[in-house]
């Protein structure tokens, strides 16, 4: 399951409220690897991480309509798309993503 935080906009300088969105997608989660960590920032390389294959396309915080980075639902627990590449079949024409989700810290909630 996702939420997106679509974006409020501002009023005459005040910030709008976001809508949440959520939606269900079918995903394959693996173990992030070293490689993986390196593609973060160096603070958020001893979070939690998780490497999510999927056929939708998920959003970083600052990516598409989104202000917010999208959050998946992993085994009952919020995880934060941090970084989304494009990831293509050898052979196949099927488009998907390979996107690195992280527990967000206390200071990200």
């Amino acid at each position: 399951q996702v939420t997106r935080k679509t974006a409020g906009g501002f009023v005459r300088g005040v910030a709008q409220a976001t809508s949440d969105t959520t939606f269900t997608i079918v995903a394959s989660v693996q173990p992030a690897t070293g490689q993986d960590m390196l593609r973060l920032p160096e603070l958020r390389r001893s979070n939690e991480t998780r490497v999510v294959f999927t056929s939708t396309q998920l959003f970083t915080g600052d990516q598409g309509n989104a202000t917010e980075a999208d959050i998946i639902l992993i085994e009952n627990q919020d995880w934060e798309i941090q970084h989304v590449e494009t990831w293509i079949h050898s052979g196949a024409d099927t488009i998907g993503y390979r996107c690195i989700a992280q527990q967000p810290t206390d200071g990200d909630a």
